[in-house]
Formats: C-alpha cells, structure tokens, sequence
C-alpha cells in the first residue's frame, strides 16, 4: 500500500475516533481519495439526534496525515492555490493529524477556510503556488470543538453570498451612523458569559456590520486575528462571597484566563472545557505581613475548591490536593496573632514580612504567647527589664517578667503595668513609660509608642 494512502486513512481513522464524543457531529468521509479540493463532510445535527429531520448543515472537510519523529504544539501546512479558489465559494474546514511514528499517539490541527478568511490568503499568495497556513490545535474537548463547527456554518452561511463582492474595511464603518457590530456566539454554550469569552478567544473573529434594514443581510468586515479581552481592573475578586482583592489584572486569551493579584499571584484556569476547573497557580511572598495573610487565606481558599468569583464572572473550581498544605493553615493562625500583637501595640507601619530575621522568629512567638494567650516562655534572662525586639523594620519595646527561667512579656506602654526605677539613693519611684521612652530618646527607635505621642 502506498505509505501516503496509509498515513492518510490514519488521519482519518484518529478524526473519526476523535469525533465519537461529538454531541452534534457526524463525518462521511471518502478513504480512497478522488475527489478534488474534498475527502467528504462534517454533518451538523441538533444535540442528541443523528436523522435527517434535524439536520442543521453540512460542512466540507479535507483530511491530511503526517508522520513525525516528535508530536509538536505549532505546525504550518502548505495549501495549494487552486484549493483555495475552491474554498472560496464552498467554506471548509481542513484538519491535519500529526502522526508518532510507531505509536498511536497523534494531535490533530485544523483551520476554517472562511470567505472572509480565504479572501485574505489569496490577497497575500501574491499568485504563487501555494501558501502554508498556520493551523490550531483541535481542543481535547469535542464539546468545544461542536461549537467551533457549529459557529463555522453559520459563519459560512452569513460570508458566502460576500466571497467576491466588494468587502467593507474597518474604516468605512465611519460612514454609517449607529453602525452596530455582531459576532455570532457559541450556540451549545450554557449561560455562563465567561465560558462565551473564552471561546470567543480561541479562533478568528468574524464581525458584521449590523444594518437598520431588515431586508438587508449583515455584511461581513475582515477576520480579526485571535482576540485578546483585557477586562477592567476595578474587579472584586472574592471565593465564596469573601472578598480577598478588591483590584485585579484580569486578561483571557486563547481560552485561558490568566488572574494576577498585584506583584505576588498570578493564577492561570483553562476555561473552555465544561465542569469545574483545577488552577495553575504562582505565589511569591508579599512585601507585608497584612497582605501575605490575606494571600495564604487566599490560598488556602482556592486550594480547597471554591466558587471564585472576578468582578461579575463565575469559575467553579476543583479541590487541589497539590496546593493544599496543612502547614500553611497553621501557620496562618500565628501569622494572624502576630498581625494582631502589633495592631494592639499602637504599630502604625506595615511589617516588611521578607526583612523579618529568622532568628527572632522564636522572640515573635513568645510575644504572640504572652500578649494574647498569657503564656510563660523559656528564657536566658535572668531579671526583670524592658527590651527591644527587632523585627527587621519594625522595633517593639516589651517588658520583660522573669521567673524560674521563664518570661512572660507585655506591652512596655501597657497602662496597667506599674513601672519603678531606682534612684541614686537606692529608693524608688514610680516611672511613666512615655516619659522613661522620651528620657532615654527611644521614641523615634520604635515603633509601638502609643498613638498621638
């Protein structure tokens, strides 16, 4: 057997194995390649039928195979200009099977040869003999690849009666008052606006000028390139009715929505298969305790799979067991406490989280065990005196209670903590904390006198 017949049927035979997840597709296609321009027809039903009463349109297909060393992502196929031509006034769709080699492995690529779309290659092919065409891959998903097919013959049926007419430019749309523009959406789709976004990212946009004449058909304007849709970045972005974010950087492209939280997250979900969605997801530490807080809570939140929410757009996601990690949930409490601590000692600055040693990390325990829980912790101290824990940016004045080699520290501008020195005759009196901090020049060293001093 010729081995390009063989790589062919090939082809064929992964289309059509391919095609039995279709909801709405059916293919008849001739294996002994005769028929110019043409190796048969997508035929397009209703959901869940397969008979001629409700047949909606059919669709011509042309069914190349290759085999390769190493399946790739990209590929460009050669089309003769003749072919073209007769794509020109019969719109069809051309799928390529990349074949492994001695394997059954395969991806499969198809372009829409649209009037719209043709017309521009054969302005470009300069009359030359052929001209290679960039090809997509089909989506793993049939249902999206049945609304692909679906919005392509409808495309078709709009395009045709233009193929040869004088096309409109974008600038000629000056010339019409309250022009108003159309695309044909997804039909299969449910009512899931993000999910008709997406979509509409994954191919060439076919547009019309919308006429004020009923009588008159929607006149097509030239194929846009792959659309790009930047949303607003005054989104709320909350998971399960939290709201974590009240900005974003929201972008869907290609069918991927890509969710970016400030200089710290980015968040990648591919949109256009059906269910829920499991996140691809990038953390980098926050500058601030307050906002590396609310990222691990936002975190955890997503890890467990929750309705996450941008602006008015729904994504249902799945639970990750990847990204869910116990220690996180732990450590958000202490994480929380601290943030607490320093909202109670009248800290008026944000922590630089990355600036905090990891060596005082075990200081900032004992003051979280002491402020909130009223917990003792070991010492090397040996007396009672005041102290200064540095957290890298922030520099908190504590007292210091020791007893049997344990500590127990406070607020040194605690109001209920009575203070004493010793004075030179070796009596004592009473000392005001502010006024022992402005003696000693210790309020512009840290950061916890209280607010208004």
């Amino acid at each position: 057997m010729n081995d390009t017949i063989a790589i062919e049927k090939k082809a064929i035979n992964r289309f059509e194995g391919y095609l039995e997840n279709s909801e709405i597709l059916s293919a008849q296609i001739d294996r002994n390649d005769k028929t110019p321009c043409w190796d048969g027809h997508l035929y397009v039903f209703q959901v869940g039928y397969r008979d001629k009463d409700h047949l909606v349109g059919r669709i011509p297909v042309q069914i190349k195979g290759k085999e390769v060393d190493v399946l790739s992502d990209n590929l460009s196929w050669p089309v003769k200009l003749a072919d073209l031509r007769a794509y020109l006034n019969n719109p069809t769709v051309y799928v390529v099977a990349q074949l492994l080699k001695n394997s059954k492995d395969c991806r499969l690529f198809y372009f829409s040869f649209l009037p719209m779309a043709v017309r521009k290659l054969l302005e470009d092919t300069k009359n030359v003999g052929t001209i290679n065409v960039h090809l997509s891959p089909i989506p793993d998903d049939c249902g999206v690849f049945d609304d692909l097919m679906d919005t392509f013959l409808v495309n078709s049926q709009k395009q045709l009666s233009f193929n040869t007419s004088k096309m409109l430019s974008w600038d000629d749309l000056s010339e019409f008052e309250n022009a108003k523009l159309q695309i044909v959406e997804p039909s299969l789709r449910g009512g899931n606006p993000i999910e008709k976004l997406s979509f509409l990212t994954c191919q060439p946009l076919s547009v019309y000028l919308k006429t004020d004449k009923d009588y008159m058909p929607d006149v097509p304007l030239p194929q846009t390139d792959l659309l790009t849709i930047q949303m607003p970045p005054e989104m709320e972005v909350t998971i399960d009715g939290v709201v974590y974010y009240e900005q974003c950087s929201f972008v869907i492209e290609h069918g991927v929505a890509t969710l970016t939280l400030g200089n710290t997250i980015s968040i990648q979900v591919d949109l256009l298969p059906e269910g829920k969605q499991n996140p691809r997801w990038n953390w980098q530490m926050a500058d601030t305790l307050r906002d590396f807080i609310r990222d691990a809570e936002f975190y955890c939140a997503l890890a467990h799979g929750h309705l996450l929410k941008i602006g008015p757009f729904e994504i249902n996601l799945e639970p990750s067991e990847m990204m869910w990690n116990a220690k996180i949930e732990k450590h958000i409490l202490f994480w929380k406490e601290l943030q607490q601590v320093l909202d109670r000692m009248h800290v008026r600055k944000d922590l630089l989280w990355k600036n905090v040693p990891n060596h005082v990390m075990r200081d900032a325990q004992a003051l979280v065990d002491s402020v909130l829980h009223g917990k003792k912790a070991r010492t090397n101290r040996i007396s009672d005196c005041q102290w200064v824990i540095d957290l890298g940016n922030v520099k908190l004045m504590v007292c210091c209670m020791v007893s049997d080699g344990y500590v127990r520290m406070c607020d040194f501008f605690d109001p209920e903590i009575d203070m004493y020195e010793t004075l030179p005759d070796g009596s004592t009196r009473r000392v005001d904390a502010l006024e022992y901090a402005r003696r000693e020049n210790l309020c512009s060293v840290i950061d916890n006198v209280p607010e208004g001093e």
